[in-house]
């Protein structure tokens, strides 16, 4: 992976966008029990995914029974080329499409591309993301990473003319130009939020009317869709809509909630899809994975989204979760780059919809990698040799320690020589501290072995690597508390925690 310099633009619009919708959904969340309302909604995906065979048939039926076709794609591949013969079988040359992360998934507007079929976005975000030949950098806002003037830019040289960058122009601009390409089209795609077995109804929540336009102004309609979308009835589809939308926006309720039934106006076709899901649903580990909504709030928690966004974090799905589907649906390999950014916080899990031990199965994941493509050797030194054993441990940082003249003034690693280059994604580490906790701890008269003295409360402070050499600051602050309090501090051993250890899939060195 080579890391793109940090953009400190991109950083603030998302630790922005963080503290907006942070605030927004707690309102929303005010005076429901979430725990309650998330225990539930993942039992309900449960008991649906353990069904799920029976469910999809009872689904089928039901589609068929009012008027549309429901076609099976395995993998995604197969669903392009399901979706191709439609197009082609009622001579659509352009296609209109509502948000659909599974059609980012299979890959579909190039493959139509490549067969003379021309796929227009309609949802704002994906328009912007699409005429600036981008992929999406969030399941939820696919643009977040553009900012207003971006936007201008991009919709300017797209459609050959200035477009000024105030928000009432953008919005005017989108709405004509969306609009006329729906009227065009012979047929609309979208996604589905829920597909419901005893009706053969398709839930779709939006926040823009294009959803519905899409859906209902061609003559053709088609639906793509995971198997893992499918659920019992329409208590459980309200369920989801409950804690979806406060969730992924913040919003008591979406703009558009549409369920989709009844006789086509024209065609209407359902493309169910597989794509290894059916194997990921038999993975005792991991299964936990289709539970999983898309509402994105684990990007919107996460520290490393943050700072990186959609475009680094991502090989379509974006952050910890999108690492545990890309294994699965595009392959181990392919979530080797996301699945090592995670830093394994668990602030993901406390927000999750349905109760996703996020963290906790990237870590898995991270142990299925090292197991099954192996770790470099430098990796494998760091982690088996210097990490156990104390007296490598201290030699290295003293190394590091020694090497305090080549770093920067802000305390970070300059620039790599040119026979490290490869390794120039680290620059970024931070520098030893000049002296180690320990040390400072001795000085400042901290007891460092020894009995408690009597009547005198002991705290032992276990600094670990960090604290211990880099951020001392950290392990002296704490001691001040403390000895405030009246406690008497001990610095005890320089262990490692085993923490880097464990987050990197390393849980016999951990």
């Amino acid at each position: 992976m080579k890391c793109r310099a940090l953009d400190p633009a991109l950083k603030a619009a998302l630790q922005a966008f963080h503290e907006s919708w942070s605030e927004k959904r707690e309102d929303c969340l005010h005076g429901l029990d979430f725990e309650a309302l998330r225990t539930a909604l993942a039992e309900v995906k449960d008991r649906a995914s353990a069904d799920r065979e029976a469910l999809l048939a009872r689904f089928e039926e039901e589609a068929v029974r009012q008027g549309g076709r429901v076609l099976k794609a395995s993998d995604g591949d197969e669903a392009n080329r399901l979706i191709l013969d439609i197009l082609k079988a009622h001579g659509v040359r352009t296609l209109v499409k509502s948000k659909s992360m599974v059609s980012e998934e299979t890959g579909l507007n190039a493959w139509l591309a490549a067969n003379a079929v021309e796929a227009r976005e309609t949802d704002l975000g994906e328009w912007i993301v699409q005429a600036a030949g981008q992929a999406p950098t969030h399941m939820v806002l696919p643009a977040i990473h553009l900012s207003r003037g971006d936007v201008a830019g991009i919709l300017g040289r797209h459609l050959g003319r200035a477009v000024p960058d105030d928000i009432p122009s953008l919005v005017r601009t989108a709405r004509d130009e969306i609009r006329k390409s729906i009227l065009e089209a012979g047929a609309g795609l979208t996604g589905a939020n829920a597909l419901i077995a005893e009706s053969g109804a398709v839930m779709l929540v939006t926040n823009e009317g294009n959803g519905r336009l899409v859906s209902s102004v061609p003559q053709v309609h088609i639906v793509l869709a995971s198997l893992e979308k499918v659920v019992p009835g329409v208590a459980e589809a309200l369920l989801l809509l409950k804690l979806l939308t406060k969730n992924a926006t913040g919003q008591p309720v979406s703009s558009y909630v549409s369920f989709i039934a009844g006789p086509p106006r024209g065609a209407r076709y359902i493309v169910l899809l597989d794509n290894h899901r059916r194997e990921l649903a038999a993975d005792p580990v991991f299964r936990d994975v289709l539970r999983c909504i898309k509402c994105s709030a684990c990007l919107n928690v996460c520290p490393v989204y943050q700072v990186l966004g959609g475009r680094e974090f991502a090989h379509v799905y974006m952050g910890g979760i999108g690492s545990l589907l890309t294994a699965w649906i595009h392959g181990l390999e392919k979530s080797r780059t996301p699945a090592s950014l995670c830093l394994g916080c668990h602030r993901c899990e406390a927000v999750c919809a349905t109760k996703i031990p996020i963290a906790g199965l990237v870590t898995a994941l991270k142990g299925r990698l090292a197991a099954a493509k192996g770790e470099k050797l430098w990796k494998r030194a760091a982690l088996d040799v210097v990490l156990t054993r104390p007296a490598v441990r201290k030699a290295a940082f003293g190394a590091a320690r020694a090497a305090r003249p080549v770093v920067g003034r802000k305390g970070y690693a300059r620039k790599l020589p040119l026979w490290m280059k490869k390794y120039d994604r680290f620059r970024a580490l931070p520098a030893p501290a000049p002296r180690p906790l320990s040390r400072l701890l001795a000085r400042a008269g901290a007891t460092l072995k020894g009995e408690s003295l009597a009547g005198k409360k002991r705290v032992t402070l276990f600094a670990g690597c960090l604290v211990e050499h880099v951020y001392p600051e950290v392990g002296l602050a704490a001691t001040r508390v403390l000895s405030r309090l009246g406690y008497e501090v001990a610095a005890g051993p320089a262990a490692c925690c085993g923490f880097p250890a464990w987050n990197a899939g390393h849980e016999a060195s951990a």
